[in-house]
Parts: C-alpha cells; sequence; structure tokens
C-alpha cells in the first residue's frame, strides 16, 4: 500500500509564482502523521510550497493537511485524485472546523486530534469499510508523543525545528480558532519526554509550537530549568501576561530562548475588549518590553487591523507605537474572521462579510475585500501597506539607531529586518 501525504501552498501564491515560498520549516502536523502508520505501508510527502506535486506517481491514498487559508488549494489538489480514481482524506484545523465543507472535495474526513483516529482510519482503508467522517472522542494525553521527521529527509527546510509541548489555551479570543477546537483546556507533556525530544532533535535551534508557552508557570519553570545545560537556541508564543514576572524572563533567558511573540493585536482597549482579549493592556506591553530587553530576548508581535471599533487613525497610532521599538518582526495583518469563531459568527449574523467563505479563492486575501467597512474605514490592503512601510529602509534603520538591545542583539534583528524587506513573499 502507498500513501502520499501533501501539504498544499496558498492558492493566490500558486497562481503567481512571483509570490512562492523559497524558505520555510519542517510542518510538524505530516511528520505526527507518518508516526501513526505502520512500517509496512509505504510513504511519500509533497510541500506544495517549495515542490511540485508529482500528479503521475501512484497511490492508493493522499492525505491532505490544510488550514484556512490553503484549504481552496487543498480542494483542487483533492478533485484532481479523485477525478483519477484516487481515495482522498483531508484533515487539518480547517477541516476540524468546516467538515461538511472538507466533505464535498474528500472521501473521508478527519478531524481533531489525530492520535486516535487516523490509526482507525488507516485500518479501515484496508479493510475497505472506509468511514466519511473520523472525529476524536477524546483529547490526547500526549504521553509517548512522536514525530517522524524521516518524512522530510532531502528537503530543504531551514534549520530549525518545530517541538510541541501543550496543546490548547486557556483563554477565547473571538477571533482565535484554538479555543473552538480544545474547549479552552490544555494537555501538557511530561517534562522528562520533551528534556529527551530536546537532546535528540537534531538541531541547535527549536520553534516550539504551542498556543501558549508560558501557561501552567510551574511546569514552564521546571522545563526551562531543566533546558538550561542543553544550550539550545529556542523561540515561543506568549501571552503578554507572563511576560510580566522578571524572574521567568529571566529563566526564559538563560534557557535560550531568542525570540518570544505576543499577539498584541492593537493597543487599544476597547477593541481589546471587543476581541475578548481584556488581558492584554498597553501598561502591560511596556513592562514586558523592558523585561526582554533587560534580559536581551527580541519581541516579535502580531498586530491585527480592522477589527470591530477599529478605524484608520486608531490603526495609524497603532504603527507608530509599534515603529518606535526595535522588534525581531512585527505582522501587520487585515483582521481574518476563520470560520466557526464567535468573531466569524457575529459578522455573518450581521451580513457584513462579502463572501461567507471568503477562503475558497485564489485571490491575495490580503489585498481581497472580506469585511463590508464602513467607506471611510476601509482596511483592505492597509495591514499590507503597513507592512511595507514598517520594512522601509528608514523605519528599519530607525528603530535600530532608538534599540536599548545589546549591539549583537540589535545587528541580529537589523539584519533580519532586511533579510525580510527584500524576501518578505518567500517564507511559506
Amino acid at each position: 500500500m502507498k500513501l502520499t501525504f501533501i501539504f498544499p501552498q496558498q492558492a493566490y501564491k500558486k497562481k503567481n509564482p512571483k509570490l512562492s515560498s523559497w524558505f520555510g520549516i519542517e510542518p510538524p502536523v505530516i511528520a505526527k502523521l507518518k508516526s501513526l502508520v505502520p512500517e509496512k505501508i509505504q510513504c511519500s510527502f509533497y510541500d506544495e510550497r517549495f515542490e511540485k506535486i508529482n500528479f503521475l506517481e501512484t497511490t492508493d491514498l493522499v492525505v491532505i493537511s490544510i488550514n484556512t487559508f490553503t484549504a481552496y488549494r487543498g480542494y483542487q489538489i483533492a478533485q484532481y485524485y479523485r477525478q483519477k480514481g484516487t481515495t482522498v482524506v483531508i484533515g487539518g484545523l480547517h477541516a476540524t472546523l468546516c467538515p461538511q465543507e472538507a466533505l464535498k472535495f474528500a472521501d473521508s474526513v478527519i478531524t481533531g486530534e489525530a492520535e486516535e483516529s487516523f490509526q482507525n482510519l488507516l485500518k479501515d482503508f484496508e479493510a475497505g469499510c472506509l468511514k466519511k467522517l473520523y472525529a476524536s472522542e477524546k483529547r490526547s494525553d500526549l504521553h509517548n508523543v512522536n514525530l517522524d521527521r524521516t518524512i522530510f529527509k532531502n528537503k530543504k527546510y531551514l534549520p530549525v525545528r518545530h517541538l510541541e509541548i501543550s496543546r490548547g489555551c486557556i483563554f477565547s479570543c473571538s477571533f482565535c480558532t484554538i479555543s473552538k477546537v480544545y474547549n479552552q483546556k490544555t494537555t501538557l507533556r511530561s517534562v522528562d519526554e520533551v528534556i529527551e525530544d530536546l537532546k535528540n532533535i537534531g538541531t541547535k535551534y527549536v520553534a516550539f509550537i504551542d498556543e501558549d508557552a508560558s501557561s501552567n508557570s510551574e511546569y514552564r519553570k521546571e522545563l526551562y530549568t531543566k533546558m538550561i545545560p542543553l544550550k539550545k537556541k529556542w523561540t515561543a508564543q506568549m501571552t503578554v501576561n507572563s511576560l510580566l514576572d522578571e524572574e521567568f524572563v529571566k529563566l526564559m533567558a538563560k534557557s535560550g530562548c531568542c525570540n518570544v511573540f505576543v499577539g498584541m493585536e492593537t493597543i487599544h482597549a476597547d477593541i481589546l475588549d471587543k476581541m475578548n482579549k481584556n488581558h492584554n493592556s498597553i501598561k502591560d506591553y511596556e513592562i514586558a518590553y523592558n523585561n526582554c530587553i533587560k534580559y536581551d530576548i527580541p519581541i516579535s508581535v502580531g498586530i491585527i487591523l480592522g477589527y470591530d471599533g477599529d478605524t484608520l487613525d486608531k490603526a495609524r497610532d497603532v504603527f507608530k507605537y509599534i515603529n518606535s521599538r526595535q522588534h525581531f518582526m512585527a505582522i501587520f495583518t487585515t483582521f481574518f474572521p476563520f470560520p466557526s469563531t464567535p468573531a466569524f459568527e457575529k459578522l455573518k449574523d450581521e451580513k457584513k462579510l462579502v463572501n461567507d467563505e471568503w477562503w475558497m479563492s485564489d485571490n491575495d486575501p490580503f489585498l481581497t475585500p472580506i469585511i463590508k467597512y464602513d467607506k471611510n474605514n476601509d482596511f483592505t490592503g492597509v495591514a499590507y501597506s503597513y507592512m511595507l512601510e514598517y520594512l522601509s529602509l528608514k523605519n528599519i534603520f530607525k528603530r535600530f539607531f532608538k534599540s536599548e538591545y545589546t549591539i549583537k542583539t540589535k545587528l541580529f534583528i537589523l539584519a533580519f529586518n532586511l533579510f525580510m524587506k527584500y524576501n518578505f513573499h518567500s517564507f511559506g
């Protein structure tokens, strides 16, 4: 039996070769699925961000992992294989959010955590009794989690590897898909298992894929303390309130943290309140910045423009605030209402979506109208413009000269910002 995994490219990039990705990191979901496949099954993998899919290659089963931005392209690929008579399974975050939609394009859909259901799917396929839908009946306990990275052999990824420590998030931001999928609950791996993974991961640089790598503070303190002798360099996503604890930030630095990503979203309290993200505040941002500067940890931030209550004037204030400091990177995005989230349902009920299935297109989502904005505050393309302005030479060097980081870190951030300026579209 032959099984083929596929990680699709975003449809708008596929349509425009000039936007093709050149750089990227191994997709951990594929390594997770590969670890669940019996040895007797032959596997291949195509990462369409960097390589063409060989549609002429014979295979018995195709498994496509999609997120909302790659769903449309994933469905195109699925249709091609099904026309050839090949069985197609679709999974991933978007399939979990929209299983009935995915079923229109697949023979079977798998939702939620895969540890139990994917193995059942493979058994049923071999027995000739594949079900339409496979859903996890319980949360995975994350013990003995394996990632079989042999599936990435001979693929040219950046020398950074993902590592999963926890799943889920205790917060319920109205625009976020994670609370919908994991019901605001977090599961944790054994600290000793994580340490063993880090010892054998095969690279110095590691990116933790946790939704919040600061949750369960006593657990994190134990983990980061045990990481110190390993001398790894790591990056992760955290809530801003975790960076208010100076001793915790100091421990992060000692354990090798070289960058932390914070979903800042905005500096305006009224918008944060509508996002159900009032655990953020501008006062906390200042404390977090100071702590990270003191222990020389560069911060990356995510900014959402165009949320309910936002205006172009408010967005400009956010840009000025972000541009006043040197970040490892700031990511400006237009508000994308992801399906099944409270924010999406509200816009849908209010008939403020241009298209209820806005992801079903090969248009550039960063430049395409998704929400019916007021004509005086139309955010279509605004975040993209701010991204370009942020990466202008003038602003890159302005932030460099104002930076309070050590000269080594300042130069490191400067180099990365210059690299991003000229390779903005090249990351998958």
